[in-house]
């Protein structure tokens, strides 16, 4: 059966062989050099070929998501919010593999984000400009993310779907979306500011259309919130995780990095005129 060109050039589809071509590379390439050292792969998938496939990027953080979904919450893996690992338990259950799960929910996740970003940006930067902001994401270094376990693709796919919704003038898609999205990673609440912004109203009367993006989001805050509490007791767990992480965050929240940035501008100023004229010593 003879595949469509039209379906072969879809940005989704081209996102997916991009992306798929690299994970085979990859897995190719541990099976030359696994066997010659005492390394093993972290997670198992159905047999020594779909362990190499799917397991080629479970590293670093797609432990800690594989974890959550094979045996729920602890202290210090609640920095990392729910979505994903429950959709991975979800799929893993339905399949038999979270390892594979995690996979193809982050590819599928990444895929639609792909088709949404070149949706979001055609009309604004025309139809081949809008292509290449597709491939400059299958091809960045650290798009390994989304052919691994990792929620950066379902994130992704939330992300821009909301803000495509929103661009199209559909608030309570657009305000759902960024509610699911605060509910896979925290950022998601940056989607505020952005939707509200492109829904702003032309009339006082329209006012009321810009609730579902503001409130829709802080739901999605208040549901992690909640299954934190029924996880560990704690709806704020995701919150006193960071010090396990190193990490101190902001009384100001997001908005702290910015007081941060301006705190340092004085002193980074300074530095700026403080160059030497020239590199060297001749």
């Amino acid at each position: 059966m003879r595949v469509p060109v039209s379906v072969v050039g879809h940005p989704a589809v081209t996102f997916v062989l991009i992306r798929v071509a690299f994970l085979l590379g990859t897995a190719l390439a541990l099976v030359w050099v696994l066997p010659s050292t005492t390394a093993v792969l972290a997670f198992d998938a159905y047999d020594p070929i779909t362990d190499y496939v799917f397991g080629a990027f479970a590293q670093w953080d797609s432990d800690w998501y594989l974890g959550i979904a094979e045996n729920g919450y602890t202290e210090q893996s609640a920095a990392f919010f729910p979505l994903y690992p429950a959709l991975v338990y979800a799929l893993g259950w339905v399949i038999g593999s979270n390892l594979v799960a995690g996979v193809i929910i982050s590819l599928a996740g990444a895929a639609v984000a792909a088709w949404a970003m070149v949706e979001i940006a055609r009309p604004l930067i025309g139809e081949r400009a809008a292509r290449d902001s597709m491939l400059l994401l299958a091809l960045y270094p650290t798009a390994f993310v989304f052919t691994s376990a990792y929620s950066e693709g379902l994130f992704l796919a939330f992300a821009t779907t909301s803000v495509l919704a929103a661009q199209r003038g559909h608030p309570w898609i657009a305000g759902l979306l960024a509610g699911c999205a605060v509910g896979t990673r925290s950022m998601g609440l940056a989607l505020i500011p952005a939707l509200v912004v492109l829904l702003w109203p032309k009339t006082r009367l329209q006012i009321p259309r810009l609730a579902p993006v503001i409130l829709l989001p802080l739901m999605g805050l208040a549901a992690v919130a909640l299954t934190f509490d029924l996880a560990l007791d704690d709806s704020l767990a995701f919150a006193h995780a960071q010090k396990y992480w190193d990490r101190d965050p902001s009384l100001l929240g997001r908005l702290g990095g910015v007081y941060e940035t301006l705190r340092a501008l004085p002193d980074s100023l300074h530095r700026l005129t403080s160059l030497p004229r020239r590199v060297g010593t001749s």
